[in-house]
């Protein structure tokens, strides 16, 4: 997990000199250097696609710590992707999307009927 800082600055129109400062602290899940994986190929493929997360950013167009949490945080991966938080997981969650794939796999594959091969009429 990393904590990034958001510093903003300001000021205000009064007969002194003033100026704001606001920090808002976040934490990501991910950091630069992790190696994750992309769940949309793990539930769907039952692949484990690796990436390594090259750049993080932090977006605060409302200034609202909440709209950070939920959507401000992108990272940006070694092949330029941009990818959101809740598309990527680490090893663990992956190995175990991919086994709930499977799983679900062969389940359908057992529960087909089988097509005859001669029909008789």
């Amino acid at each position: 997990m990393a904590t990034y800082t958001l510093t903003s600055t300001g000021g205000s129109k009064s007969s002194g000199c003033a100026i704001l400062m606001h920090t808002v602290y976040v934490s990501t899940l991910f950091q630069v250097g992790d190696l994750v994986y992309i769940v949309s190929d793990a539930t769907n493929w039952g692949k484990l696609n690796r990436i390594c997360i090259k750049k993080v950013y932090i977006w605060n167009e409302s200034q609202s710590t909440y709209w950070i949490k939920a959507n401000g945080i992108r990272y940006k991966d070694t092949f330029n992707g941009v990818w959101r938080e809740s598309e990527l997981t680490t090893y663990t969650n992956a190995v175990a999307l991919v086994a709930q794939w499977q799983h679900n796999k062969d389940y359908t594959l057992s529960n087909l009927n089988p097509c005859p091969r001669h029909f008789r009429l």
